[in-house]
Formats: C-alpha cells, sequence, structure tokens
C-alpha cells in the first residue's frame, strides 16, 4: 500500500475519532471501545511511516505488537456488543487466549524483517467468528428497531467483510504469489481496507446515546 492510499484511509479513521471524541459523554461503553481502537489503528499506522520515511528500520515489529494489542481490545468491544452473559465471558477469556497465541507466535517468528502471518490469520478468523456470533444472537434476539439503522450491525459486517478478505489475500500472497491472481487478491484488499473504515465510521455516526436507565447504572 503506498503513501497516498494510508494518507487517505487515515484521513478516514481522523473522521470516524473525532465523531467518536464528539459523541463521547454521551456515549455507550462500546463506542468509547471502537474509539480507543481506531486511536491505536491510528497512533500504529503513522508511527510505521515514520520509521519508513526516516529509514529507522523495519516497521514490521510495530504491526505484531498492535496484532497482539488488537485482538484485547476487540474482545472489550464484543463484550459490550453481546447481550448474552455466555457470549460476554466467551469474548473475554477467548480474547485472553488470542492475544497469548499473537505473543507467542511472534516470539517464534521473531525475524523483524517478517510479517507474522500465523499471528494475522488467528487474529482474523477470531474476529470472523466474534461477528458471525454477534449475528446468531441478533437472529435469536431480534431487536424491534430496524437493523440498518443499527451501528452493531454495521460495525460487525464490516468486521466479517475485511477480515474474510484479509483472510482471502494471504492466502493468494503466500501460496500463489507468482499468479495473476494474487495481484487482483492485493487491490481486492486495499479496496477492503477503504470500506472496512468507511464503514466503521457509518456505525459511529449511528450508533446511540446511552439510555437514562444505563445512566443509573454507571451511578
Amino acid at each position: 500500500m503506498d503513501h497516498i492510499h494510508i494518507y487517505v484511509i487515515l484521513g478516514i479513521i481522523l473522521i470516524g475519532i473525532s465523531l467518536g471524541i464528539f459523541k463521547w459523554k454521551h456515549a455507550q461503553p462500546v463506542l468509547k471501545w471502537i474509539v480507543i481502537l481506531l486511536s491505536v489503528t491510528f497512533l500504529t499506522e503513522t508511527t510505521a511511516i515514520v520509521f519508513v520515511t526516516n529509514k529507522l528500520g523495519y516497521n514490521v515489529n510495530i504491526y505484531k505488537i498492535f496484532d497482539m494489542i488488537q485482538p484485547g481490545i476487540m474482545a472489550a468491544i464484543f463484550y459490550f456488543i453481546y447481550k448474552n452473559q455466555n457470549l460476554k465471558n466467551f469474548a473475554i477469556y477467548s480474547g485472553i487466549i488470542i492475544v497469548f497465541g499473537s505473543l507467542v507466535s511472534s516470539l517464534i517468528y521473531h525475524d523483524a524483517s517478517v510479517l507474522n502471518n500465523i499471528s494475522v490469520s488467528l487474529k482474523s478468523s477470531y474476529f470472523i467468528l466474534l461477528s458471525l456470533l454477534k449475528y446468531w444472537e441478533l437472529l435469536s434476539q431480534p431487536d424491534e428497531d430496524d437493523i440498518l439503522k443499527n451501528g452493531v450491525f454495521w460495525f460487525c459486517s464490516s468486521l466479517l467483510f475485511f477480515n474474510a478478505v484479509t483472510i482471502m489475500y494471504w492466502v493468494t500472497h503466500t501460496q500463489l504469489q507468482k499468479f495473476e491472481l494474487a495481484k487482483i487478491a492485493a487491490q481486492l484488499h486495499l479496496s477492503a481496507n477503504f470500506i472496512f473504515y468507511i464503514l466503521i465510521v457509518f456505525s459511529i455516526f449511528l450508533f446511540q446515546p446511552k439510555t437514562s436507565s444505563e445512566y443509573l447504572l454507571d451511578d
């Protein structure tokens, strides 16, 4: 991904962070965690750019650290997304396992010039599972509200779409690198980045403020 595409994506992320900060005071916990996720992503990408532009060394280790932090934040997000207590518990405990697994695989693949494909595939599969479980919960406990106006639905949809494309991209990148299909997958993955962050910003826009009962619980 060249710098122009990264800067556009960073601009989209910054819009999402700004919108989240604007809604922060009356925001539900899930929205606050999404803003934290975007903030960590923004910090990671800008740090990686600084490393490359100033020739400070490989920026792969920055992404390896991010790959260990991101599942923990995502587990917190889904803890608040789920309504079922068993699913909430699953989000937390599975998040701890994925973070630990990413740490172990990063120690195994410690070469600073090589991205940890196992960690990327592991967390992408995990995020897909979290999203599918929320779809299952929505089907088993349908809301009266229009699902297309539901920020959680769009957040999960963006996560499911992007991580499915990510897994496809890494499979073609590692196994079919010499074929034209790998180039097509790389372009699709680039487009998926734009769609992913646009949908997250859209989901932030749709998130409703806390209800009066939620304020009472906070007190």
